[in-house]
């Protein structure tokens, strides 16, 4: 309800707020709200980056504990099957894996093949096996609800006696901001070969840089164990498209390259499945501007963590060529103090029942008796 009042005039006015009045009050609301915003999505990113670590550890530690039973690690899971499905997270038959592009919906293999210690191989890339690895569909999506990307050595996929484990075999790259290594954190040392469309000549089997530049890892495809070969898009790929290309050569880097890596798209969500199968935001075309992040969209072996020698930065928003949101974690060295299950082998026969005693014996036999079921909680024999 308005009052009247009278001016100095002795004329009589509705008593209330003029728009300049209502204009500064706003102003002044807003000031004060600002704080308050700022705070709240710093604890909003907080929040989602805590959720985001939390899952891809435990997903680290359940292919950690998958490969030490069973003497390797599992598949990647189609992506594209919306949660809940017939075969959502359940880790895909070798027959079902396609070859990788930008525009991979399902599980795909990486066209370059690397060379671990034990030979060559490719990646396999798709999403958490959670089915497989028994955990629950929580764990397996980051802070922005989106499903993390598994990339895994195909070789350390493969079961045993076929594959006997070894931490040496890993073949996936994770680069940090300046290029180098992450685990050795020394850059190769790249020696210019040939220009474009040139013969690469050079002595035994070592890695070749194909594209634009030796240190911005998104104008530039690697293969390794490469002998002499001519530098051109037909054999490399077009890392640049458009631009003149060259060739350089470095050894091949040392073992220990890594097993598996977990990635959160971050908030672009660019190349990220959502929990309905749906690829929320495509990745960008290799003929477009590339961010620092582009490249783990790329579904290649090579991988940017966006983190300086010391461990230090990782997040940039600015959506420029630096930008990257993504968070990465990786393992190189699963360690070898837990047992690891020898499935074949005849120095030690393990039975595990329903009971979940197990029994470890030298042979299939044991006091006369046979293959019994375990009478104790942890039973040894021999």
């Amino acid at each position: 309800m308005q009052g009247v009042f009278r001016d100095s005039s002795g004329h009589a006015r509705e008593k209330g707020f003029t728009l300049i009045e209502i204009a500064i009050g706003m102003i002044i609301i807003g000031l004060l709200a600002v704080p308050y915003l700022q705070t709240y999505q710093a604890w909003k990113l907080k929040t989602i980056t805590k959720e985001t670590s939390d899952n891809a550890s435990a997903v680290q530690s359940a292919l950690a504990k998958y490969a030490t039973r069973y003497g390797h690690y599992p598949l990647p899971a189609n992506p594209s099957l919306a949660s809940g499905a017939a075969g959502d997270g359940v880790e895909v038959a070798v027959g079902g894996v396609g070859t990788c592009s930008l525009a991979s919906t399902g599980v795909c293999r990486s066209t370059t093949t690397w060379t671990g210690a034990h030979g060559q191989t490719t990646v396999l890339i798709g999403t958490v096996p959670y089915a497989t690895l028994g955990l629950p569909l929580k764990n397996t999506y980051d802070g922005y609800k989106n499903r993390f990307k598994y990339a895994v050595t195909e070789l350390m996929t493969k079961a045993p006696p076929t594959y006997t484990f070894s931490n040496d075999d890993g073949i996936l790259q994770v680069v940090d901001k300046d290029g180098n290594d992450e685990d050795s954190q020394t850059k190769p040392d790249w020696q210019f070969c040939s220009n474009q469309n040139s013969n690469c000549n050079f002595t035994g089997n070592q890695q070749v840089l194909y594209g634009t530049s030796i240190t911005d890892s998104t104008k530039y495809f690697i293969k390794q164990n490469m002998t002499s070969t001519p530098c051109t898009d037909a054999v490399f790929g077009d890392p640049h498209v458009g631009q003149l290309k060259k060739c350089w050569v470095a050894p091949m880097p040392k073992a220990h390259a890594k097993h598996f890596v977990i990635i959160s798209h971050g908030a672009d969500r660019k190349g990220a499945f959502s929990l309905t199968g749906i690829q929320t935001v495509p990745c960008t075309p290799l003929t477009a501007p590339q961010a620092k992040d582009d490249i783990n969209c790329r579904n290649t072996p090579i991988y940017n963590s966006n983190k300086a020698s010391d461990g230090s930065g990782g997040r940039s928003t600015p959506l420029d060529a630096n930008h990257y949101d993504d968070y990465i974690l990786s393992t190189a060295t699963l360690e070898q103090g837990s047992w690891v299950q020898k499935t074949g082998q005849t120095d030690v026969y393990s039975n595990l029942t329903a009971s979940g005693n197990i029994l470890i014996s030298p042979s299939l036999t044991y006091n006369g008796s046979g293959v019994v079921a375990p009478e104790a909680r942890l039973q040894v024999e021999g």
